[in-house]
This record gives C-alpha cells, sequence and structure tokens, in this order.
C-alpha cells in the first residue's frame, strides 16, 4: 500500500497496533503498521501511517475500542 500524504499515530505495543489496524481496515480507514524509534519514548513502539485528514476517523474508531494513541511528529 502507498500512501502519498500520511499522518502517523504512536500505539505502543504491536499487539494494540495490530488491533487497531484491524479496526480502521474494517471502518475503511487504511493503515501501514511501522515501527517507530520516537525520541522521547522508552522501549519499542509502533505506530500506523493514515492517509492525511483522517485523524477524526481514527477517534471515531479506536476510542471505544478502549485503544489509546497520540498523534507522532518524527
Amino acid at each position: 500500500m502507498t500512501l502519498s500524504q500520511t499522518d502517523t499515530i504512536l500505539i505502543g505495543s504491536i499487539t494494540y497496533a495490530l488491533k487497531a489496524k484491524t479496526a480502521l481496515g474494517e471502518a475503511g480507514v487504511k493503515a501501514r503498521l511501522r515501527k517507530l524509534q520516537p525520541k522521547h519514548y522508552d522501549g519499542c513502539s509502533y505506530g500506523l501511517e493514515i492517509p492525511e485528514g483522517n485523524l477524526l476517523a481514527v477517534a471515531a474508531v479506536l476510542r471505544p475500542l478502549g485503544i489509546q494513541y497520540t498523534q507522532f511528529t518524527e
């Protein structure tokens, strides 16, 4: 999958990142899994690249599922 303009959300564990990717896909939001190396966090972090402009859709899908995330900036 190629995404031109993207936003990235940070999700701590790969388990939750995969759950989020599945839930977003079912809601029609394409997402690509990425292993991130954020400067301000310890340990492994995973994120999802989503098409730019879909952050409201992401919130609508992930919040009811209890999947916590933050917007990631490199």
